[in-house]
């Protein structure tokens, strides 16, 4: 079976590149014959190595600034093209890993091959952007133009049940991320590193400025720790300066971006997610199978991968004061970091890269009849 994969920015150190190949790496060793199009026209050299059997496919797709005109104009450009790549590669399944260039014209080509549309950010996360651009009209029309664009998908492949709940579109399934990481049950974090971490972007939905006032109401019991931050992003200045407002600024770090996070979980105690908002949040589960207890705000999915209170802890968004509390319960007492590691390395092996491969096998499967 031939599997057509449409995404974008397969050149970022991110998460949606990671798990887009991860993922097409595992199908062709299932047997699958894929093809992996990076939408946008620049050659870009993919960040994470791609299986040599995968045909990697130039988009030459692009959006189009300027009036209704232009804009009309790149519309028809990127469907002609994508009539040119379908009818070269032949799939029998064409994935759309959330490429918002050609979302809403791709159910309308080549109409009998089925089509997935592949969602890497929550319908909570979408809200939140759209309220903070979007005039409240805008925001109505977009709404349910999405929802629409969506529904004509012959499947919506989401990441959480708290998400496809949100959607509540007859043709929304639910397949988790997972993690290529093995869990480490055996050989168990000790957990004796006095230093917490946080892997994300210095990005708004992140929330960074939340765990920067946190962690100032829990340093000054706890001078031998450290907070450190991997990740790089537009942020830095606003960060660095709330830090240094805080006193703080010694004992929270920010290193930036990191290619490989593996040996920085090794080296932590506790992981802590300060989001608004996630499509999954797979640093979480990346923590659980390293043996590291977790700590997030809650979002929408979010439960899919805490069970709070028994392999981590979840505390209600904005909530400073609790989410304190908790982190100088778990930095004070080894123990209850081994009990939290402990239930993580129970409850997470859900998120198995074979189990949750076999998903999507079914599903290409069940398309392709």
């Amino acid at each position: 079976m031939k599997i057509l994969y449409f995404t974008i920015q397969i050149n970022d150190l991110g998460g949606l590149a990671r798990i887009v190949i991860d993922k097409i790496n595992r199908l062709v060793n299932m047997g699958y014959e894929v093809s992996l199009c990076n939408i946008e026209n620049l050659d870009v050299k993919p960040y994470y190595p791609v299986d040599s059997r995968v045909k990697l496919v130039r988009g030459d797709m692009q959006t189009t600034p300027g009036g209704m005109l232009t804009r009309l104009k790149g519309t028809l450009a990127t469907v002609k093209r994508l009539k040119e790549i379908i009818r070269e590669e032949r799939p029998d399944v064409i994935v759309n890993a959330h490429t918002p260039l050609i979302t809403w014209v791709l159910p309308f080509v080549c109409r009998d091959i089925p089509k997935i549309m592949e969602i890497h950010q929550s319908r909570q996360g979408l809200e939140v952007f759209n309220k903070k651009y979007l005039s409240p009209t805008a925001q109505c029309v977009h709404r349910y133009a999405i929802r629409w664009i969506y529904g004509k998908y012959r499947c919506l492949v989401v990441l959480t049940n708290g998400d496809r709940e949100s959607w509540n579109l007859k043709n929304c399934i639910v397949i988790p991320n997972f993690s290529t990481y093995p869990m480490e049950s055996a050989n168990p974090n000790p957990l004796t590193a006095k230093n917490v971490i946080c892997l994300a972007r210095l990005m708004p939905q992140k929330r960074i400025d939340l765990l920067i006032e946190i962690w100032a109401k829990v340093a000054g019991d706890f001078p031998d720790w450290k907070c450190t931050v991997y990740g790089e992003g537009i942020y830095r200045k606003d960060y660095e300066a709330l830090a240094a407002k805080l006193g703080v600024t010694d004992s929270f770090l920010m290193p930036g971006a990191v290619p490989d996070v593996r040996k920085y979980i090794d080296n932590a105690s506790i992981l802590c997610l300060t989001s608004e908002y996630e499509g999954f949040g797979i640093v979480l589960i990346e923590a659980q199978l390293k043996g590291v207890p977790v700590i997030a705000f809650e979002y929408v999915g979010v439960h899919d991968i805490i069970d709070n209170g028994r392999d981590g802890w979840i505390i209600p968004f904005g909530d400073t004061e609790a989410y304190a509390e908790k982190l100088r319960r778990m930095m004070t007492s080894h123990e209850e970091r081994k009990r939290l590691q402990q239930g993580a390395f129970q409850s997470v092996t859900k998120f198995n890269g074979e189990r949750v491969m076999s998903q999507w096998d079914s599903l290409f499967k069940s398309l392709a009849e």
